[in-house]
């Protein structure tokens, strides 16, 4: 069974060469950053204006692949339709949209749609 000392110090001990390895890679990542801004010829000023702006170097969608303006409501929407048809306990339905109960339950009795048509003067 380990023990709280020897823990601590193997801790210490991989903490250690953490920073060993750290610095060792730090000195080569900072050496190939320099490199790449060398051979894009990047400079300081373009990263502090790179990061003012998080949009800057993102190129702008076609026009093809721009999303389509929201459609508007239509003019005749909020109208109210006269009915087309009614039975006899004076139910209506204007005929647009899913029909009601008592169409469907009549056209399956084996009557029209035609049966109901209320009458234009």
């Amino acid at each position: 069974m380990t023990t709280l000392l020897s823990l601590q110090a193997q801790i210490a001990e991989l903490q250690l060469k953490a920073a060993q390895i750290k610095s060792k890679e730090y000195a080569a990542t900072v050496a190939d950053i320099q490199a790449k801004m060398k051979a894009f010829g990047i400079t300081i000023a373009d990263l502090k204006k790179a990061q003012s702006n998080p949009k800057a170097g993102r190129k702008r969608r076609k026009a093809a692949e721009e999303k389509p303006a929201a459609k508007r409501a239509s003019k005749l929407a909020g109208v109210k339709v006269e009915p087309k048809y009614r039975n006899t306990d004076r139910q209506t339905w204007t005929g647009r949209g899913v029909a009601p109960k008592w169409i469907t339950e009549a056209i399956a009795a084996g009557r029209s749609k035609d049966d109901f048509l209320i009458a234009k003067p």
